[in-house]
């Protein structure tokens, strides 16, 4: 599996689950294209998530580091979660989910195969309990 991290709200020791830009799971037709027929394909985008917490875009890093970090501008109630430990390379992040990287800073997890919006969202929950909770002050470098 694929080393990943992405900011998200938090709901008790694990991620919150949300179709959002902060939660684990992707929002339809702005993340990723559902089709009339409500399913999603492979290589059309997912769920953002980058390969360090230093690498996460500022507006996902909470403003409440500014004084670490001057351009920090997310919201107070993100925290960095981090799934997996293998390279950031195109890879298997389990049976239904990939890992497509399109930037040096930046993949996106995607469905596998064709799926329903619905199935691929089950799946993204799925890893809820395999994200791990890592300080801001761990991962960021001035």
């Amino acid at each position: 599996m694929p080393r990943i991290f992405r900011a998200m709200k938090r709901e008790g020791d694990y991620p919150l689950v949300a179709e959002s830009a902060t939660g684990l799971g992707a929002r339809p037709n702005e993340d990723i294209p559902v089709g009339a027929d409500g399913n999603v394909e492979p290589d059309t985008g997912g769920m953002s998530v980058a390969p360090e917490g230093s690498k996460l875009p500022f507006h996902r890093i909470p403003k409440r580091l500014k004084p670490r970090l001057p351009r920090a501008a997310g919201g107070n109630d993100l925290f960095c979660w981090r799934f997996g430990e293998g390279p950031f390379v195109e890879s298997v992040v389990n049976d239904t989910l990939t890992l497509k990287p399109d930037r040096h800073n930046h993949g996106t997890v995607q469905p596998r195969s064709s799926c329903a919006f619905r199935e691929f969202q089950q799946s993204l929950s799925n890893t809820r309990e395999q994200w791990v909770l890592v300080l801001w002050e761990d991962v960021l470098t001035t």
